[in-house]
C-alpha cells in the first residue's frame, strides 16, 4: 500500500475572541459592574473572615484536645486515657487484696478502661461544644470520637 496516504482534519486553533472570558456561579463574586465592585469585595472579605475564624477555632479546639486525659477506675485499677482513647496508664492496688483472680482483676481493668473513654468522650464533647456550639461539626467529631472509643473499650 506504497501510495495510500491518510490525512487529518485539523480543528481551527482556538482564538482569543472563542474563548469564555466568564463564567458564572451561584456564588459568583466577580461582577465588577461599577455599583456591585465595592458589595462584591465586601462578600469575598466576609467570607475570608469565616474562613479564618473556623480556623482559629479548629486549632484551638486541637490545642484543647491535646490536654485530654479520660480517668475511670474500678475496684482499686485506675486507668488513664489520651485524647485518642489510647491507654497511657494503667494502676493496680499495691498490695494486691489476696487473694485477687486474675479474672476478677482483668474484669475490673476493662471496667476501668471503659470509664476513662467515657470521661475523654465527655471532656471531648465539651471541648467541641465550646469551639462549635450547635454547629452540625460538633456533632460529627462527638459522632466519630465516640465510634472510635467504642471499639476501643470492646
Amino acid at each position: 500500500m506504497a501510495g495510500d496516504s491518510v490525512s487529518v482534519a485539523r480543528r481551527p486553533a482556538a482564538t482569543l475572541g472563542s474563548m469564555p472570558t466568564h463564567f458564572s456561579h451561584a456564588t459568583d463574586d466577580t461582577d465588577t459592574t461599577p455599583g456591585n465592585l465595592d458589595d462584591a469585595l465586601a462578600r469575598i472579605d466576609a467570607r475570608a473572615r469565616r474562613a479564618h475564624d473556623a480556623f482559629e477555632r479548629a486549632r484551638d479546639f486541637a490545642t484543647a484536645l491535646e490536654g485530654v486525659r479520660g480517668r475511670g477506675e474500678s475496684s482499686g485499677v485506675r486507668v488513664v486515657v489520651d485524647q485518642h482513647g489510647l491507654l497511657r496508664e494503667v494502676t493496680y492496688p499495691d498490695p494486691l487484696p489476696a487473694p485477687t483472680p486474675s479474672s476478677l482483676l482483668a474484669q475490673a481493668t476493662v471496667r476501668a478502661h471503659r470509664a476513662a473513654l467515657a470521661d475523654a468522650l465527655a471532656q471531648l464533647a465539651g471541648h467541641a461544644r465550646t469551639t462549635w456550639g450547635d454547629d452540625p461539626l460538633a456533632t460529627q467529631v462527638v459522632d466519630e470520637a465516640r465510634a472510635r472509643f467504642v471499639g476501643a473499650g470492646s
